[in-house]
This record gives structure tokens, sequence and C-alpha cells, in this order.
């Protein structure tokens, strides 16, 4: 199951607390974070990859989470969407991916 979110990073750090906050929602295979080709800033969004299981499920449901970078840091909201995958012309899905 592949979801796409969206929060504010501005930093690898913050990367690491939002990669934390995923691993909470079940067992995630893979992650990517969406930057600037040209100033390799973070945009704000990305795609997860989990096993399919209800938490997972769950977390789609409540769809925002809110959540820390740091201990005593400001709270940060965290969406979740599911991310759409279509059938390719050999009858493989593939992601279709996001226009800026």
């Amino acid at each position: 199951m592949r979801l796409f979110f969206r929060t504010r990073l501005r930093s690898l750090e913050e990367a690491g607390a939002v990669i934390g906050k995923l691993r909470t929602f079940g067992e995630l295979l893979d992650y990517k974070f969406i930057r600037c080709p040209e100033t390799k800033r973070y945009l704000g969004h990305g795609f997860a990859s989990y096993k399919p299981s209800p938490s997972v499920q769950e977390a789609l449901v409540t769809k925002f989470h809110t959540f820390r970078y740091t201990r005593n840091g400001p709270t940060v909201q965290l969406k979740l969407e599911r991310s759409s995958e279509l059938e390719g012309k050999k009858g493989k899905l593939r992601f279709t991916g996001f226009l800026n």
C-alpha cells in the first residue's frame, strides 16, 4: 500500500522525525521525500510504502496526525492520503506521479 504524505519540512532532523512517525502506522517498506532538483530543499511531501495492515488503514481514516519534531518543539501536522496507482501498458502497476 502506497501513501502520499504532506507536512512542513526544513531539515534532515525533521525528516528523521517524520520517518519515525510514519513507522508508527505499520511496517514501513520504503519512503521518499520530494526535493527541489536545483536547491535540494525539501518540498514538504513524499511517499511511503507499507505492507497492507489494519493499522495503516486506520491511519488513512484519521488522515491528519499531530506530532513534534523534538520533545519540546511545536506540534506539526502530517496529512496522509492513499496514492493512486494505475495499470501500465504491460499489465504492471506503476505510479503516475505528481506534476509541480
